[in-house]
C-alpha cells in the first residue's frame, strides 16, 4: 500500500527530527531500502511509485547528501532497480537488485554513487529469484541468496565483479544474508 513514505533523521536522543527526502503528493510513491555510505555523507534509497506516480509503478535508485542536498536519480525508471541496498566498504559502488518480469525473478547490479558505471553482475533467467545480500568487509566478494523453481533459497558468493559464483549452502532455508562489517 502506497501512502507517502519519506526519510527522516534525528539526533540519537530522539530530538531534532528533520526530513531528508521530499517526494510528490501523498499516495504517489514510497521511499525505502535506505543505506548510508561508509563515511555517512550520503544516503542511497529506492523510490517505488504507485499508479498515481510518474511514471506509474516505476522503481529507481536515488542518492542524497546527509544534509538533504543534491538529491539525484541514479538508475532509470524502466530498469526497476531496488531491493536491499549496500555500499562497498570503500564507498565506490552501490549494490542493488533489478526485478524481472512480473517481479518473479531478478539479477544483481552495481553502480557508482555518481550514476556512472552501471554493471549487471548476474544473469539468471526466470524463475530464479535473487535476494540481495551484501559486500564482504574487504569489498572483494558479494554474498546473496538465490531462489529456484522449487521455492527455496540457498546462499551464493561471488567476486565483486560478478565472476566466480559459487554455492555456499545447500539447506534451502537461507534468505537475505548480510556479511556484516569489520569491527
Amino acid at each position: 500500500m502506497f501512502e507517502h513514505a519519506e526519510i527522516y533523521v534525528m539526533n540519537t536522543n530522539g530530538g531534532a527530527t528533520r526530513p531528508i527526502t521530499q517526494f510528490g503528493s501523498p499516495f504517489s510513491a514510497d521511499v525505502d531500502s535506505a543505506a548510508w555510505s561508509p563515511n555517512a555523507k550520503q544516503l542511497v534509497f529506492a523510490v517505488h511509485n504507485s499508479e498515481r506516480g510518474d511514471p506509474a509503478g516505476g522503481r529507481a535508485l536515488f542518492v542524497i547528501n546527509a544534509d538533504g542536498s543534491e538529491q539525484r536519480q541514479l538508475t532509470p525508471w524502466p530498469l526497476n532497480g531496488g531491493g536491499r541496498l549496500d555500499w562497498s566498504p570503500d564507498g565506490k559502488l552501490i549494490l542493488f537488485r533489478v526485478r524481472g518480469a512480473r517481479n518473479q525473478h531478478g539479477n544483481i547490479y552495481t553502480i557508482h554513487p555518481d550514476g556512472s558505471g552501471l554493471k549487471q553482475l548476474t544473469r539468471y533467467p526466470a524463475p530464479k529469484a535473487v535476494e540481495l545480500g551484501s559486500f564482504s568487509p574487504d569489498g572483494t566478494c558479494i554474498i546473496f541468496s538465490r531462489f529456484s523453481a522449487g521455492g527455496y533459497s540457498d546462499l551464493f558468493a561471488m567476486r565483486s565483479d560478478g565472476t566466480n559464483v559459487r554455492q555456499v549452502t545447500k539447506s534451502g532455508l537461507n534468505y537475505a544474508p548480510d556479511w556484516g562489517r569489520t569491527r
